[in-house]
């Protein structure tokens, strides 16, 4: 497959008068044409900000990139100025956000909220640009999109705003789209249904998608390789079928043993990942999960993990898969 997007030892810190947190440590993933890979991990370890990273939406005065390199398709985006971040901001590269209402104008109806990206961008005329902004919301099945056009955010129900702001960040027909939790606050249906029409449309428009989510089920309905990250770290990366039968690592085994199983008795209790997240303004000697991982060992505590490799797709950051650990309790695979 083509490489799309090239991400390389990607440091991320925020300052403040008090403190330093390094949000995100050494990130490395890829992107391929085409493909959806998903970014898994529970809130606070660094998605949405490795995200962000990639649009430079980082606050100017806070957030900083510190060290590594964005490569997308064969350009270094931490180096762009302003105008050369206007053209993939919503052409190459468009992005969904957590909250539809916040990203969405609440002075403006959202008909006009599309059609000035087309203006923007394509250097469309406002009469034209008003006809492609319909077509985009009769493509994310809204019904009687002129109608919708006229309608400001505060008008519509949740799963429109969401899927107005899905037709903002496709107006362009970007190669890349980058989905930062597209079904938070969303009931059950609404979030099968976007999760269906985001599916539908990456394969109508051939374009690649990052999914930012802490929810496994969207996960497995939708990517193709999957990245789990925890403070800051990504700490496995596989196929979807790698990391969903053969976890490696103990946080991921804790994320899918949390999945609550219609086969299983009603009143049994979800596993849970006991303790916090490690603050991250303090960084850890060792391996960031050990304590809270049954199965840390006194290397946990002194040395980082390296990464070691399962297969030519599947990597895991844990001493417990070191050949040196064999005596070691095991991570054992999900067996279904």
């Amino acid at each position: 497959m083509e490489l799309l997007l090239d991400v390389n030892n990607l440091s991320i810190t925020f300052k403040s008068k008090e403190k330093t947190v390094h949000a995100v440590r050494n990130v490395s993933f890829h992107v391929n044409k085409g493909e959806v890979l998903a970014i898994v991990g529970e809130s606070g370890c660094g998605k949405s900000v490795t995200a962000k990273s990639i649009m430079r939406l980082l606050p100017e005065k806070t957030g900083r990139i510190m060290d590594g390199s964005i490569m997308f398709d064969g350009k270094e985006i931490t180096t762009m100025n302003k105008k050369e971040l206007v053209k993939y901001r919503g052409d190459r590269i468009g992005m969904v956000f957590q909250d539809p209402m916040s990203s969405l104008n609440p002075t403006m109806t959202v008909g006009d909220q599309i059609a000035e990206g087309l203006m923007i961008h394509k250097g469309y005329k406002k009469k034209k640009a008003r006809e492609k902004a319909i077509e985009l919301i009769r493509q994310v099945r809204i019904a009687n999109p002129v109608h919708c056009c006229t309608k400001y955010p505060h008008q519509l129900s949740g799963g429109m705003r969401q899927r107005i702001v899905i037709a903002m960040a496709l107006i362009c027909e970007p190669d890349l789209l980058i989905a930062d939790e597209p079904t938070t606050a969303l009931d059950v249906t609404i979030q099968a249904e976007i999760l269906n029409l985001l599916k539908e449309l990456q394969e109508k428009m051939g374009m690649a998608i990052i999914i930012i989510t802490h929810d496994l089920g969207v996960v497995a309905k939708f990517s193709d390789r999957v990245n789990v990250m925890y403070a800051g770290e990504i700490v496995e990366r596989g196929t979807l079928r790698e990391i969903f039968y053969h976890p490696q690592h103990p946080y991921t085994l804790g994320l899918l043993k949390s999945i609550p199983k219609l086969d299983h008795d009603f009143c049994e209790k979800l596993a849970v990942i006991e303790g916090s997240p490690p603050d991250l303004s303090i960084l850890p000697k060792g391996c960031a999960f050990s304590e809270r991982c049954s199965h840390a060992m006194d290397v946990c505590d002194q040395y980082h993990p390296e990464q070691f490799d399962q297969s030519s797709t599947h990597q895991v950051s844990c001493w417990l898969t070191d050949s040196r650990a064999s005596r070691a309790p095991r991570v054992y695979s999900i067996t279904h």
